[in-house]
């Protein structure tokens, strides 16, 4: 992975969905990537605990990795994701719940992107929805009925 540190393009409005973004320093594209998780927390608030969500950007090397361990699938993959659901240290987060990780392959995105004539943000952000959506406990036939 790149930065350590996170690029949190805003800070954290009361009620909502606090999210960190970690290998990435396009601010506009963190802006975009928390912009969509915070109306994607709105429409499920039901399903999406105020909280904490990371979205990391990691090389098809490392995506492959994690989708061997936790999935036995020895191969690289766009988008995974962790729900984790775990209160955070009080005096870190204010409280706040860890709800999950999501994985995003840089090279992945770059080539389906390519592949549908897409912008590349545009298949990000496509990828960041898909993510957050299973962490909100949503099945594929869950999620078409909301598209």
């Amino acid at each position: 992975m790149s930065d350590a540190t996170p690029v949190n393009a805003r800070k954290k409005k009361k009620n909502r969905l606090q999210v960190e973004i970690f290998g990435t320093r396009d601010s506009r594209l963190c802006r975009t990537i928390t912009d969509l998780c915070h109306t994607i927390a709105e429409q499920l608030p039901d399903r999406l605990p105020l909280g904490v969500v990371n979205i990391i950007m990691v090389n098809n090397r490392f995506i492959q990795k994690l989708n061997y361990r936790y999935r036995r699938r020895n191969r690289a993959t766009d988008v995974l994701s962790f729900p984790i659901y775990t209160p955070l240290e009080p005096e870190k987060k204010n409280g706040l719940v860890l709800i999950g990780e999501i994985y995003i392959s840089r090279e992945k995105a770059k080539e389906q992107a390519a592949e549908l004539g897409i912008p590349l943000r545009v298949e990000i952000l496509t990828m960041v929805r898909h993510g957050l959506m299973h962490l909100a406990g949503l099945s594929h036939a869950e999620m078409k009925k909301l598209d």
